[in-house]
């Protein structure tokens, strides 16, 4: 009766130290701002999970489509999950009985000397047998382990949902880069155009004797100048289309068809504000990630600290062994064996406790790098907005001057050819119209930019 209640008693003091084995957590850390300096209102974003498609672009839309479906970065990251998964079942499995079938045959000769008899023996022992053992998780160390696990788990889906966001936004911004540069180049083409009707006119003047050596070479050098603006142009379209090959997946031939097919049909668009600094946390891969490695990074000191302390399993067999020269019955070649084992660390030269040490190190770096990504988080958000603002600022601005100069230039060109104003006016304001047309296609395409960057910095 004593021998029936000892097991069970076991196995209830088991579970009792086990429950209080407490998890090592680490310290919850505040976002370090109540609100953003640069949002105008504590709103909550408002952008949809698919933001690219607000700009309205089918090309757009589709080389995104793209790059989630075939970019080999993204495709690592997703293999990575996948090898996270494992190593958390791997984990897991570590606190339940493992059962293992056994089963061997031989056939040996035995001496008669060693036997004892007067002739030698053949003998063909076979046996088949199951095996269990189970550790009872006394402190905590396979549930800390099984954490720390699942935490570096989270951490990988987060990295990856990091690429995936990161992707995106390569992707608009490169077709940004693309896009503006097509505007740019259409400016500087219309303007090499028209700098050249204007040097065709001042060779007509000069062959005629109405306007100096000075002027023709004036109006050569500044066709030529603008002209040399063009293949420049197309030699950075043409690296940005790379670029955008590369994250796709894609020859680059095709997408020069694809662009040179579609022309841009960008349409404007206005995103919320930012929300708290709370909310951004809560949005943020990057964040989340580093959360999940302080987590694991605490837990596996857990770990450690529950191999300071005594291990307890169970462990049973049961099986069969027939001996071929008796040939004995299967009730009576049957074993088993049931038994509860328990291992008390005593000596080991202080590996243990400078596992222990080495495991707080880590979680301290962990810790530290935490709130580094929390700053980072909040001073990307900060410097998103601050550039869009700006910008936006910036692009008023430009586009009235853009227009005031393609006015002013006009209005030259006609006093020019009505001899009421020297030919320097006309390169004069040739060149500021191109500056000025310039400057408003590069702000826009940074603010296109800018956008996508704080999209990215606000969690995708």
């Amino acid at each position: 009766m004593n021998d029936l209640l000892r097991t069970p008693a076991l196995l209830l003091g088991a579970a009792l130290l086990s429950a209080c084995a407490s998890p090592v957590q680490p310290p919850s850390i505040e976002a370090p701002v109540a609100q953003f300096v640069n949002a105008q209102t504590p709103q909550p974003l408002g952008v949809p999970a698919q933001w690219w498609t607000l700009y309205q672009d089918p090309l757009l839309n589709r080389l995104v489509a793209r790059a989630l479906a075939e970019n080999l970065d993204l495709q690592m990251a997703l293999a990575r999950i996948d090898a996270g998964r494992a190593l958390r079942n791997i984990a897991d499995a570590s606190g339940s009985p493992q059962v293992d079938l056994d089963a061997s045959a031989a056939r040996q000769r035995i001496s008669a000397d060693q036997a004892g008899f007067s002739d030698p023996l053949i003998t063909e022992p076979r046996s088949v047998g199951l095996g269990a053992a189970w550790e009872i998780d006394l402190f905590g160390r396979i549930r800390e382990g099984v954490r720390a696990a699942d935490a570096d788990f989270h951490a990988t889906e987060e990295q990856a949902q990091g690429v995936r966001i990161a992707l995106i936004t390569d992707v608009v911004q490169a077709y940004a880069e693309a896009r503006g540069l097509e505007e740019r180049l259409a400016i500087v083409k219309q303007s090499a155009a028209s700098q050249a009707e204007t040097l065709q006119l001042t060779e007509q003047l000069y062959a005629a004797g109405g306007s100096p050596e000075a002027d023709l070479l004036r109006a050569r050098s500044q066709s030529g100048s603008t002209a040399a603006q063009v293949p420049a142009l197309q030699l950075s379209w043409q690296r940005s289309l790379h670029r955008l090959s590369v994250l796709l997946a894609e020859p680059a031939e095709t997408l020069y068809q694809q662009f040179t097919a579609t022309p841009a049909t960008v349409a404007t668009v206005s995103l919320l504000d930012a929300g708290t600094p709370a909310d951004v946390l809560r949005r943020r891969p990057d964040v989340r990630a580093a959360e999940a490695r302080l987590i694991g990074a605490y837990a596996r000191v857990g770990v450690a600290k529950a191999d300071l302390m005594p291990r307890l399993s169970l462990s049973a067999a049961l099986g069969s062994l027939i001996d071929g020269v008796s040939a004995a019955s299967l009730a009576n070649s049957t074993f088993w064996l049931a038994g509860v084992n328990a291992s008390v660390p005593v000596l080991d030269g202080g590996r243990r406790r400078n596992v222990v040490d080495l495991r707080d190190a880590e979680a301290r770096q962990a810790l530290l790098a935490y709130r580094r990504t929390v700053l980072t988080a909040v001073s990307e958000v900060e410097s998103a907005l601050a550039a869009a603002q700006r910008n936006a600022e910036r692009q008023q601005f430009l586009a009235s001057a853009a227009s005031q100069a393609s006015s002013a230039a006009e209005q030259i060109q006609r006093a020019w050819q009505a001899g009421e104003t020297p030919f320097l006016d006309v390169l004069q304001a040739q060149r500021v119209q191109l500056a000025a047309q310039n400057a408003l296609a590069q702000v826009k395409t940074a603010q296109w930019q800018n956008q996508a960057a704080l999209v990215s910095a606000l969690g995708g």
